[in-house]
């Protein structure tokens, strides 16, 4: 399984877990999930961006 793979099935576990919560509302379980992974993502996106203009 490559990492994008794991981290869907990561955020769809714990989604569909906290879904059920009531009181949670559906911003702050996206926050918590990818709080630990928004630094790559941002790296990931603004390499890819410095990559199309060079």
């Amino acid at each position: 399984m490559n990492e994008y793979q794991a981290f869907y099935e990561m955020v769809k576990y714990w989604t569909m877990n906290d879904y059920r919560t009531q009181a949670i509302k559906s911003e702050v379980i996206i926050d918590m999930l990818i709080s630990d992974f928004i630094e790559e993502m941002v790296t990931a996106k603004l390499s890819e961006f410095d990559s199309k203009i060079s």
